[in-house]
């Protein structure tokens, strides 16, 4: 069975563009990466939980960036989960997704 692991976007980026993995930067998404990466078998697949990209391919090149869902009001926050929904549905199919 196949695993898809989501990693929450930070705040702290580096100054310049580069893959989504390499450009947050904060200690908590550097561990959560590090975690993922040593659990990672050969199928599954990780994504970052972009605010302003939502669902990210780890190695998608992108600016830096000063989004955050804390600023959007109640019904953009609620487009960026339907959009992300969306997408996740793209990767899993029919599969049901389990949320902790």
């Amino acid at each position: 069975m196949k695993t898809v692991y989501l990693v929450a976007c930070a705040a702290r980026k580096r100054a310049s563009e580069l893959p989504a993995e390499d450009l947050y930067s904060s200690a908590l998404f550097q561990k959560s990466r590090a975690y993922l990466l040593r659990r990672l078998k050969d199928r599954d697949q990780w994504f970052i939980l972009s605010a302003k990209h939502g669902l990210l391919q780890p190695n998608t090149v992108i600016q830096p960036y000063n989004e955050t869902l804390n600023a959007m009001k109640k019904p953009e926050r609620q487009a960026w989960a339907r959009k992300v929904l969306g997408e996740l549905h793209g990767i899993l199919g029919h599969a049901t997704p389990w949320f902790f």
